[in-house]
């Protein structure tokens, strides 16, 4: 009898240790988020992450507005909108989910990024009369970020799936690979939040190689535009 006693106690106890770290777990890495823009992509991530327990600070032009405040509802949490420049006060990670045309003067005007993790889920929008993509210049956006704020920690990623995979992740019922290049500590984090939303990271590389991205993306538009609409993933390869 004291054996089988024993044995259940064990049992729990080792249950009640999982359970406490997985809790310890998710509250260690509950971070706040400076969702800077409220369109498809900063609308899907927010909502994504909001219910995996992170804060979302959105930064908008006009956070008293109708749809922006009906959007922090919809995200629910402590979910918040702010000024850009406010939202990222305070946040350990911020996203640049604005148009690729106007990063560059968004991330200039934020203020000190010093510290933080920088996400660029942004694409170069240089589109030719016959919808054709190319990448605009040798530097990609992300670079670009990181000469306006250098003691930021960059990450390029989410840039070549649509925002609806962002929101609904989950249910994708995929084995969807999202790649993602830039600093190790933005990488890190990335890797984790990809995990979380049921992704497989893929590592192309550092900051520089996050022209790689771009130009990835502008691939699978092209492929679009000449009649091939399937969506480009990386998958796992078979077993030789």
């Amino acid at each position: 009898m004291r054996k089988m006693v024993t044995y259940y106690a064990r049992g729990f106890l080792g249950t009640l240790a999982l359970i406490l770290s997985a809790t310890f777990t998710q509250i260690s890495y509950a971070d706040t988020i400076a969702m800077i823009g409220t369109g498809a992509v900063g609308s899907a991530l927010g909502k994504n992450w909001s219910n995996r327990g992170h804060t979302i600070v959105y930064g908008s032009r006009d956070p008293a507005r109708e749809s922006t405040q009906a959007l922090v509802a919809a995200t629910g949490g402590n979910a918040s909108a702010k000024t850009p420049a406010e939202a990222v006060v305070g946040a350990d990670v911020v996203v640049i989910a604005v148009p690729w045309a106007v990063g560059e003067e968004v991330v200039a005007g934020l203020g000190d990024l010093s510290g933080k993790i920088v996400i660029d889920p942004t694409n170069p929008r240089d589109i030719n009369e016959a919808g054709l993509s190319v990448p605009p210049s040798l530097e990609s956006s992300t670079e670009k970020f990181k000469k306006i704020a250098p003691n930021a920690f960059f990450a390029k990623t989410l840039n070549h799936i649509p925002a609806e995979f962002m929101e609904f992740s989950e249910t994708l019922g995929l084995n969807y690979h999202v790649s993602v290049a830039g600093d190790e500590a933005a990488v890190n984090w990335v890797t984790k939040i990809l995990t979380d939303m049921s992704f497989v990271p893929a590592l192309i590389g550092g900051v520089r190689e996050t022209r790689l991205l771009e130009a990835f993306y502008s691939s699978t538009n092209n492929m679009r535009v000449m009649g091939n609409s399937h969506t480009i993933q990386f998958g796992t390869p078979p077993v030789r």
